[in-house]
């Protein structure tokens, strides 16, 4: 009965080292694409996301790129993920 268990959790292990594997196959040229289309206003341009005193800027200016947006753009979330991500690797993704 306990090896049953255990071969059940070594498949399920390995389905999900397989998936983690595939996935990052399929996004791992990105990491040297450079930035383009929206990037440039959302992250290149963008000094919400470069300085940690505009974390609450982010919820409560209407802002979230350094260009007017378009009503009904208004995704802070989004802002807050891309000051982490510049937090930790600056424009290096």
């Amino acid at each position: 009965m306990l090896k049953k268990k255990t071969d059940n959790y070594n498949k399920e292990f390995l389905v999900v080292i397989g998936l983690f594997i595939f996935a990052f196959g399929l996004y791992s040229y990105s990491l040297s694409v450079p930035f383009v289309f929206d990037d440039n206003h959302m992250i290149v341009r963008n000094n919400l996301i470069k300085d940690a005193r505009y974390i609450f800027e982010i919820f409560t200016s209407g802002r979230g790129t350094s260009v007017p947006i378009i009503k009904g753009m208004f995704r802070p979330m989004l802002v807050l993920s891309l000051s982490f991500n510049y937090f930790f690797s600056k424009l290096i993704p």
